[in-house]
């Protein structure tokens, strides 16, 4: 005991010294007590585990003096578990349902035995987790082959957990738990799969290959950081020591697809350019095709030592949308395949890999006032990989190491190839003609990953059972892309005539991060019923502009480079996280959860690598009737208006939740869960530079009087990319959920939530429902102080009420009839009113977010 006291307290001060970024979730725990009929606990008592999941075979431990014993590190499967004791009852405890990310109790009691006998126990194992603080939601197999949900990737699913909303009907943009979208951690098998430069999920694993799909919002251990929304973790599937495979079909027709049009529906007939035409009509959405036809086939290599697993997926999605001519419908495919071996050297020693790839298109959808040879597709080629080691020192600890990485290499450029041509837009008509109607890019991202963790279960130490985690983490990415208009050259007209030129050389932008931390996590046992789940990290994020290729055109980079910008970020961190677990009843079955934590966000690139300081220089020019050409009218440099703030902060998130959680039937479990969560240090623009007077002026519009920011100077203008004193987010919930794993024909799983979301952020002039706070995507917000007029109010993705509901059942014949149902409050919509002051024409917000919502 002493050199394990010397050993962990050792390793906890290695970790406060080392880094963290990434960490590993992919498995879960059975633990429990063995006692006699007494109460009184068993020493010596044989457990035998063994799951069609789990290679090499049967597994056994000896109980402890304190009749304990642990299985750790098992992936998420039905197990069998076998108590063996001379004289007394061998018990078997079969179907025992274990999930990624819980840890499984079964108590066993022994009786004595004056013959050998055996008997068999077939009781569900709990659904409710007296070890955890966190509040997770974990979607099972069955509920991922038994529940309807779309099949295109893991965003079909995770959507159905509480506390999660889609901004669309297929999006990868989630807002969680009141954060913006950019702010989940999206990671399968481990990997970190956020895109460096926007923050949102990038490669879309398709669901033949998941297992499982965990999600983490409230209470989050130490292990995972750089989020303030919730982590998304999928769990890929593994082979057997049996041959099994499977051939999908999933379709979609649009003889079965609802008609939601709230406008008279207009004839499919009526050309798009007479649509105008009929008031107060639109096309309904027309889906011509969906179907995804997948393959996917696992087994043993060598039995007991080596699995492989396959799946190779293709999707057809062709469809008009809502108020778009049928005409117009336009396919959108994708390929995705996945490969995975796992394998055991030893029974200590496991090994596995993967790789996975994906090839995507997004052509532009067709639209009368554009000509054909202006449209394009943008194309993404995604790779990712995996190693994993896992050592097994013994019944308490565990040993691993990894590395992990993803590659994307996308691209939109012209369908016939022409980048030379430059395009024509006419302000009068609306028309575009010549070449490509926005500009093209190649984009380059890639990131590698790579961490150590170790795992400790001591007994009776320091006041409890202690069940430590620590972990050294490396992570890099490095994301990098060129664009400009076809030609380098963009013309406006009006009703035919030349009017204005945009000349913008192409540019070359990127960014490299490198990140390390460190974290150590404790689960801290204290008598029967007391939990506590402590932990604490500290991240170091340094990121800068990496030497970048001066480009020659669309030719090609010159041999030239610019010259690399260092430290543009450089944050030092430090996040606590709090939490317990108390058992009300003593069957453990009726649980108070509570928790608290400091969650740092991601630094996503785009937010100050673009315009960056390899922007090339924008040249505007007009037409001059006089001389019969365009005559050059002034030059924004690419670096001269942007300025990022040395003392930028990271942006972090402070969250506070408190829920009960029942088990109210066996397999079948409630939870009421508050939340509170306030952000801080959110990143935006300030206009630093400019003299303003504040003026009074009546809108013509709707006649209310706007105080309004006048700009004595105009063309000083600075625009820091900082954290502006008055951004901040809130989010308050109370949260309702059920959840009945399948059993005995039936499944469930649905939750309501009230909730307000509400505060300022860049978005706060948006008028769509994604809610990505990427400092461009919210038409850079700040630049002139009347953009905060009236912004401050409901979020865009607010819907104070969301009800899901997923239910099943199994019909004779293996039918399975199931359905999902989800309602939600329509979100805020704003309208602005104009003025026309020093500065130009300005927009503001007419009135306080929120104050309106669509149905």
């Amino acid at each position: 005991m002493k050199f394990s006291k010397l050993f962990i307290l050792g390793l906890l001060c290695v970790s406060l010294t080392t880094g963290s970024v990434f960490a590993q979730r992919l498995t879960g725990n059975i633990t429990g007590t063995v006692r006699d009929a007494d109460g009184s606990p068993l020493p010596g008592v044989t457990v035998e585990i063994s799951s069609p999941s789990l290679i090499g075979g049967v597994q056994a431990q000896v109980t402890s003096d304190k009749g304990t014993y642990r299985f750790v590190n098992l992936p998420p499967g039905t197990y069998k578990l076998v108590f063996k004791l001379e004289g007394f009852q061998t018990v078997e405890r079969e179907n025992v349902k274990l999930s990624v990310g819980r840890t499984v109790i079964i108590n066993m009691v022994l009786q004595q035995a004056t013959i050998e006998e055996s008997i068999t126990v077939t009781a569900a194992a709990p659904v409710v987790d007296p070890t955890q603080s966190t509040l997770s939601h974990v979607f099972t197999k069955d509920d991922i082959e038994k529940l309807p949900m779309g099949r295109w990737s893991f965003f079909d699913v995770i959507k159905f957990a509480p506390g999660m909303l889609m901004t669309a009907q297929q999006t990868d943009r989630i807002v969680a738990f009141g954060s913006n979208s950019e702010s989940n951690s999206f990671r399968v098998d481990g990997v970190e799969l956020s895109s460096p430069s926007i923050g949102t999920g990038w490669v879309e694993v398709s669901q033949e290959a998941i297992e499982e799909v965990e999600t983490i919002g409230l209470g989050a251990p130490a292990e995972f950081g750089s989020f303030t929304g919730a982590v998304v973790n999928v769990v890929t599937k593994s082979g057997s020591n049996t041959f099994h495979g499977a051939l999908a079909y999933y379709g979609q027709y649009d003889a079965l697809t609802a008609d939601n049009n709230p406008w008279k529906v207009l004839d499919p007939g009526v050309p798009p350019e007479e649509a105008q035409n009929y008031p107060d009509s639109a096309y309904s959405y027309h889906l011509d095709k969906y179907y995804s036809a997948a393959f996917n086939l696992g087994g043993p290599v060598v039995k007991d030592r080596l699995w492989f697993y396959g799946s190779y997926e293709r999707v057809e999605d062709k469809a008009s949308y809502w108020n778009t001519y049928p005409g117009y419908a336009v396919n959108y495919p994708a390929k995705k395949a996945f490969f995975k071996l796992t394998g055991q050297a030893s029974n200590r020693h496991k090994l596995s890999g993967s790789i996975y790839w994906e090839k995507l298109e997004w052509p532009d959808m067709p639209r009368y006032w554009v000509e054909p040879q202006c449209l394009a597709t943008e194309t993404a080629e995604n790779y990712s990989w995996n190693f994993l080691y896992t050592w097994q020192v013994s019944n308490d600890s565990f040993f691993e190491v990894k590395y992990a990485g993803y590659l994307t290499n996308d691209d939109y450029l012209p369908n016939n190839g022409d980048l030379e041509t430059p395009p024509h837009f006419d302000w009068g008509t609306g028309e575009v003609w010549g070449g490509c109607w926005t500009a093209p890019w190649v984009w380059t991202e890639y990131r590698h990953q790579a961490h150590v963790n170790f795992s400790h279960f001591a007994e009776d130490f320091l006041g409890g059972d202690h069940e430590f985690k620590i972990g050294v983490q490396y992570y890099e990415a490095d994301t990098r892309y060129y664009e400009a208009y076809c030609g380098e050259r963009y013309y406006y007209d009006y009703f035919g005539y030349p009017y204005y030129l945009y000349q913008r050389d192409v540019y070359y932008v990127g960014a490299h991060e490198r990140e390390w931390g460190a974290f150590v996590d404790d689960s801290w046992k204290i008598g029967d019923r007391l939990t506590l789940n402590l932990g604490i990290r500290f991240d170091y994020l340094n990121a800068f502009v990496p030497e970048l290729p001066v480009m020659d055109g669309w030719n090609g980079p010159t041999g030239e480079k610019y010259p690399a910008v260092k430290d543009m970020i450089d944050w030092k961190t430090f996040s606590p996280r709090l939490g317990l677990v108390f058992s009300i009843t003593s069957d453990q079955k009726t649980l108070l959860k509570a928790n608290y934590g400091r969650y740092y966000d991601k630094d996503c690139a785009d937010n100050w690598d673009y315009p960056g300081p390899n922007m090339t220089d924008l040249h505007v020019y007009y037409y001059d009737w006089d001389v019969g050409d365009y005559v050059h009218w002034y030059t924004i440099t690419g670096e001269s208006s942007y300025v990022l703030d040395p003392k930028l902060k990271r942006p972090y998130a402070d969250l506070f939740a408190i829920g009960l959680e029942r088990e109210l039937l066996p397999d079948f479990k409630m939870g009421l869960t508050f939340i509170y969560k306030e952000q801080r240090d959110l990143l935006g623009i300030e206009e630093r530079a400019g003299h303003y007077e504040k003026v009074a002026m009546v809108s013509p519009d709707n006649g209310e009087t706007y105080i309004l920011y006048n700009q004595l100077d105009v063309g000083n203008v600075a625009y820091w990319i900082t954290n502006p004193s008055n951004y901040e987010q809130f989010y308050r919930a109370l949260m309702l959920s059920l959840y009945k794993r399948y059993s005995h024909n039936w499944m469930l799983n649905a939750s309501v939530t009230y909730s307000k979301s509400w505060g300022l952020n860049n978005l706060g002039r948006a008028t769509s429902a994604t809610q990505q706070a990427i400092i461009w995507y919210g038409g850079y917000m700040g630049q002139d102080p009347n953009d905060l007029i009236n912004a401050y109010g409901r979020m865009p993705s607010d819907r104070p009420w969301i009800l899901k509901v997923q239910a099943g059942y199994s019909l004779p014949l293996d039918i399975m009839a199931s359905f999902n149902w989800v309602y939600q409050t329509g979100r805020p919509y704003i309208s602005f009113t104009q003025f026309r002051l020093n500065q130009g024409r300005v927009k503001v917000i007419a009135e306080p977010r929120g104050k309106h919502r669509l149905p």
